[in-house]
């Protein structure tokens, strides 16, 4: 009679063991970066409108972005931030969302800055629709942005 092996378990059987050395090199260094200022937070998208600089945005679903009011019901809830650029439709819009702006273009009086009508900066605080803190001017061309929740205000 025959000798008869009975496999338990799946096995593996070696004849030879080889070495294998992996040499690895760094590809070639990318452009650099945008600089930014230490703090803020600002980032790009496309405009879904003509965009001026220094106007407050709303970001939809397909990440476009549009002049926020106060008086928006359907989009107070999607602020994006502040524009730092300006932009035709389908162009790259710069976007800041916390930090310090400072801009010859602000033209403010140190106090709290709101949200207005076509996403125009504001010190009148607001009677009707929504109440969205936007930040605090220290000087006519200092602003410290700190978007607070929309708040429903009643006429």
């Amino acid at each position: 009679m025959a000798d008869t092996i009975e496999i338990i378990e799946p096995f593996v059987i070696v004849d030879s063991v080889q070495a294998v050395t992996v040499v690895e090199t760094q590809g070639q260094q990318g452009p650099e970066g945008q600089k930014g200022i230490a703090g803020e937070i600002a980032f790009e998208r496309t405009a879904g409108a003509v965009i001026s600089a220094l106007v407050v945005l709303y970001e939809d679903e397909l990440g476009n972005v549009y002049p926020l009011s106060n008086s928006d019901g359907l989009n107070v809830d999607r602020i994006s931030g502040l524009s730092i650029t300006a932009a035709l439709p389908g162009e790259m819009v710069r976007v800041q969302r916390m930090g310090v702006v400072d801009s010859t273009g602000l033209s403010l009086s140190a106090g709290r800055v709101f949200l207005g009508s076509n996403g125009a900066l504001t010190q009148a605080a607001p009677i009707g629709d929504f109440d969205i803190l936007i930040g605090y001017a220290t000087a006519d061309q200092r602003l410290y942005l700190t978007f607070s929740e929309p708040i429903t205000l009643e006429d």
